[in-house]
């Protein structure tokens, strides 16, 4: 991912209210973000946080929304729940979640679910950098693409955790 779109590619897991970056790879812009191995994103915050609510299964996922301070458009004041909602059903669509400079002005961050062999959700992978909107969705389908492959690896049925997703997902959000 890192050498496909010259961009940082992450790999976080989830740990309580926070995603934990376990493994990076810095992409090969000459102008870039760095994010050190084990910082902590919390786990509402931009593109990461949106593909893994959206993903939670629906009574975790409506616990988190129920909070009054959520961070998925940056500062919590600026959070516009509609827009998340359909933020949620895009991602849950097409497997990726986006962040436009919200979480940092003039940084774009794309972000997939990733899955473990019990098809729970355990993290993210996404890249993040200094990239153009038309980059968008196909820097998402590539960390897409990514996430069903690590997710895999790791033993997810990932077939039957979309199918399982899609059935209840029209209830979900």
């Amino acid at each position: 991912l890192a050498r496909d779109t010259g961009s940082t590619a992450l790999f976080g897991i989830i740990n309580g209210n926070s995603l934990f970056v376990i493994a990076k790879y810095e992409g090969s812009q000459s102008i870039g973000v760095t994010i050190r191995l084990g910082h902590r994103f919390h786990i509402t915050a931009g593109a990461h946080g949106k593909a893994i609510v959206a993903f939670m299964p629906e009574k975790e996922r409506n616990k988190i929304l129920e909070r009054d301070r959520l961070f998925f458009h940056g500062d919590s004041s600026m959070l516009d729940r509609p827009r998340l909602n359909e933020e949620l059903m895009q991602c849950r669509t097409t497997g990726y979640s986006i962040d436009i400079g919200e979480l940092s002005p003039g940084i774009t961050a794309v972000a997939s679910p990733v899955f473990n062999s019990q098809d729970s959700l355990i993290g993210a992978l996404f890249v993040i950098g200094i990239f153009r909107e038309p980059q968008i969705a196909e820097y998402g389908r590539m960390v897409a693409l990514n996430a069903i492959q690590v997710s895999r690896m790791l033993g997810a049925d990932i077939e039957k955790t979309y199918r399982i997703i899609a059935e209840t997902g029209k209830e979900a959000i």
